[in-house]
């Protein structure tokens, strides 16, 4: 037998429209008088998933900012609140994932039935997020200009001064694996016994990747006029310098966070577990009870997490304004907060031609996220008896007995003063 299907989906989210598609392909069959059975599948997944977020930083007390001119008639109102700052991005994601499995079924004979599994996943996700934040009260250097208008205890719209529009290009990907494995053997032993066994084995390994990156306009602050939108769903902005032009933009890090350019992290996680199981099962041809079943299991697993971060600097990021490149990028439809277009560069592309370098991140930043895990559990099994639907009896408790705990050690955060190294996800 052979089976297809396929399905085409669209993503869409204001005006922003994105395709993918899905299909999948299985085989089933038997051979050798139906003592082969083989069943092999295939499935492809392609899903795009844009975004957008406007979100304010949170809200605060409407002191008017903390900058060095203080404008005449402002009259910044404290009892009223106001956004400390805010943040506006666009994603671009994409969803692809490969899964293959098959399966083997052999009974030659009446005495052993073998079946043997295989599966194999493989998913990756690329995010890269573009946009920018800023700062009103909750960061240096900003007053509030006259004429801001308020709607009970919120201030919806106002002009500023000094203020520093830091443009962000982060890219999130991620891979995932997954390999599992399995092989099964029943022995028909006599009419009232069967015996099997049992092997499997699995390993899920996962890599997440953060890169966080800045650039600013060329003057280092300029204007912002923000505004509740009509909808009083969120604020729109508009800066006194055009981020969609590169000309106007060099990457440079943020003076008032420490001069970074950005921030990276690697980090892996991978999971395995093998494990090994014998029962027998005794079955009754008449009675109470219909069979009782009985084994050993053994499973180990180990577990562990490697992370690392690092900082983005130019230089060292100690050199403030005067630390900055040229802004190499183009220009893209933005659409969030009132801003049409926004200038974007390649962050991963950057990070690779070594535009920024890494430098490690202090030890104690992160060494408390690395951990790893191992456990060996053998167990005595002993399972519930099967009663027949027709059967009337009196039910006895039957003991699950247990011939040791679990053991487990674990290493929470390595002492080590150097970084765990990472492993990569292929």
């Amino acid at each position: 037998m052979l089976t297809f299907g396929a399905r085409y989906d669209q993503n869409k989210i204001r005006g922003q429209k994105e395709t993918g598609y899905r299909y999948n392909l299985a085989y089933i069959d038997q051979f050798a008088e139906g003592t082969v059975g083989l069943a092999v599948g295939f499935a492809h997944m392609d899903s795009p998933q844009p975004g957008y977020q406007n979100e304010p930083w949170g809200y605060t007390s409407f002191n008017g900012g903390s900058g060095p001119n203080p404008a005449a008639g402002a009259n910044p109102d404290p009892t009223k609140q106001i956004i400390g700052g805010a943040k506006f991005f666009k994603f671009n994601a994409d969803n692809k994932r490969d899964g293959l499995m098959a399966t083997l079924q052999l009974r030659p004979n009446d005495f052993w039935e073998g079946t043997i599994d295989w599966l194999y996943s493989r998913y990756d996700r690329t995010e890269v997020k573009s946009g920018a934040e800023f700062w009103t009260e909750w960061g240096g250097g900003t007053n509030v200009q006259p004429g801001w208008t308020a709607d009970g205890g919120t201030v919806t719209e106002s002009n500023w001064v000094g203020v520093y529009p830091v443009i962000r290009m982060d890219s999130n990907p991620s891979k995932s694996r997954l390999d599992s494995f399995g092989f099964n053997n029943k022995f028909n032993l006599s009419a009232n016994w069967t015996l099997n066994a049992d092997l499997s084995y699995s390993r899920a390994r996962n890599n997440y990747r953060n890169i966080e990156t800045a650039a600013g306009i060329a003057g280092g602050t300029t204007t912002l006029h923000f505004a509740l939108d009509p909808s009083g769903i969120f604020y729109n902005y508009d800066f006194g310098v055009d981020i969609g032009d590169p000309a106007n933009l060099v990457i440079r890090g943020v003076p008032d966070w420490g001069g970074q350019g950005g921030y990276y992290k690697n980090f892996n996680v991978e999971d395995k577990i093998q494990a090994v199981r014998l029962n027998l099962i005794r079955s009754f041809d008449s009675g109470a009870f219909s069979s009782i079943d009985f084994g050993l299991n053994f499973t180990k697993r180990s577990k562990f997490k490697s992370d690392y971060e690092a900082r983005l600097c130019l230089v060292d990021c100690t050199g403030g304004m005067a630390e900055y490149v040229p802004f190499t990028g183009s220009v893209i439809d933005f659409g969030v907060g009132g801003i049409d277009k926004l200038a974007i560069y390649d962050a991963d592309a950057l990070v690779a031609a070594g535009t920024w370098n890494i430098i490690d991140s202090p030890i104690d930043w992160f060494w408390g996220k690395s951990w790893e895990v191992e456990e060996n559990s053998p167990r005595f099994i002993s399972r519930p008896i099967s009663i027949p639907k027709s059967a009337t009896c009196r039910y006895a408790a039957m003991p699950v007995s247990s011939m040791c705990k679990p053991t487990r050690t674990a290493r929470v955060g390595r002492s080590s003063t150097t970084p765990v190294p990472a492993r990569s996800v292929r």
